[in-house]
C-alpha cells in the first residue's frame, strides 16, 4: 500500500481523455490521505512504496491533473539522508492547479509541537515540474518556528538555543528550477 485516504472523488473530463488518450480529471480531491514520504540518502524524494516500483506513473500523471486538493491529510517524514527519525505531520491541507504548463500550489501544514506552531508554501510558476525544470516565485511563511528542532535535525552541534520561537515570510524567485533569488523577513 502506497497510500490510504477516507474518502476521495474524481471528476472526469470525457473529451479531453479521449483526445489524449489517457485518463484526465477535471478535479480529484481527496480527504484523510495517510502517506509516508521518504528522502533517500542521494536526496530524492519518493512516497513510501514507491522505492519498489520500477514505473510509478501515477506521480506524472497527478502533476497533469488540472485541480487537485488534500483535507485533513496525515504525512510522515522520513529523512534517511539527514539521519532522523520520522516526523508526523498531522495536518496537511493542499490546494494544486494546473493549466497547461502553468502551475498554482498552496500547501497549510500544522507542524509538531517540537518542530512549531504552521508553516504555509504558496507557489505559481510554469514549465515541467518533472524533471525540475519550471520557473516561478515561491513564498513561504512559518508561524512559532522552533530554531532549537532546526538546528538538532540540521546536525549543528555547536549553536545551542534552548528556547524562543520565530516566524518567517520569505519571498523567492526560480528559473529553471534553481533558485534566482530570495529576500524575507
Amino acid at each position: 500500500v502506497i497510500f490510504r485516504f477516507d474518502q476521495g472523488s474524481l471528476s472526469i473530463d470525457p473529451l479531453a481523455s479521449l483526445w489524449r488518450g489517457t485518463l484526465i480529471s477535471r478535479q480529484l480531491a481527496l480527504r484523510g490521505l495517510d502517506l509516508t514520504l521518504v528522502r533517500t540518502q542521494d536526496g530524492r524524494i519518493t512516497a513510501a512504496g514507491f522505492a519498489r516500483r520500477r514505473d510509478p506513473k501515477i506521480v506524472p500523471w497527478l502533476l497533469r491533473q488540472r485541480q487537485g486538493t488534500i483535507h485533513s491529510a496525515s504525512i510522515t517524514w522520513h529523512d534517511l539522508k539527514a539521519g532522523q527519525g520520522p516526523i508526523m505531520l498531522p495536518q496537511v491541507g493542499l490546494e494544486a492547479r494546473t493549466q497547461g504548463d502553468r502551475h498554482r500550489l498552496a500547501i497549510s501544514v500544522q507542524l509538531p509541537q517540537e518542530a512549531g506552531e504552521r508553516l504555509d508554501l504558496a507557489f505559481e510558476g510554469q514549465g515541467d515540474l518533472l524533471p525540475w525544470a519550471w520557473s516561478g516565485e515561491l513564498y513561504l511563511e512559518g508561524q512559532g518556528i522552533q530554531p532549537a528542532f532546526l538546528l538538532s535535525y540540521a546536525h549543528r552541534p555547536k549553536l545551542k538555543l534552548t528556547n524562543g520561537a520565530i516566524g518567517i515570510r520569505a519571498w523567492s524567485a526560480w528559473a529553471k528550477g534553481e533558485l534566482g533569488g530570495l529576500k524575507g523577513d
